[in-house]
């Protein structure tokens, strides 16, 4: 694969990560198992992140010789912090669901009854909102 084609793929991935990002719907990612790789980077694109109790995060690039791809270390900076997100990628370990509760930003048990509820009636909410209103609560991320 030339130089050219390895820039066009990694591209790709950057340019789909933005459109998730720039979508004017609201968008959820719900995780069950891993969200690691390519499955986070899209992840941390979306509004919300929503792991089931058995999820886990894991960012292992750096520990394999790579950085964050596809644009999500700048969206983990401004999910959890510069210093959270420091501890997140150079640690490289497997973080629970509820460790990525406490860092902020994620919710957690989409498949508990009361969450599935609450994400529920937090999707009815955010329906009813104006198109405007969310657009600007969107570009405050």
């Amino acid at each position: 694969m030339s130089d050219l084609e390895i820039r066009r793929r990694f591209y790709r991935g950057v340019r789909l990560c933005q459109a998730w990002e720039d979508l004017p719907q609201i968008t959820i990612a719900a995780a069950e198992g891993m969200m690691v790789g390519a499955g986070c980077a899209l992840g941390l694109a979306c509004d919300w992140r929503v792991l089931a109790s058995d999820a886990y995060l894991f960012v292992p690039e750096v520990q394999v010789g790579l950085n964050l791809q596809w644009g999500a270390l700048p969206r983990l900076v401004t999910l959890v912090g510069p210093a959270r997100a420091k501890e997140i990628c150079l640690l490289g370990e497997k973080m629970s669901s509820d460790q990525a509760l406490d860092f902020g930003g994620l919710s957690v048990d989409w498949r508990n009854p009361v969450n599935q509820s609450r994400s529920h009636s937090a999707g009815a909410t955010v329906c009813c909102q104006s198109a405007d209103s969310l657009r600007y609560g969107q570009r405050s991320r």
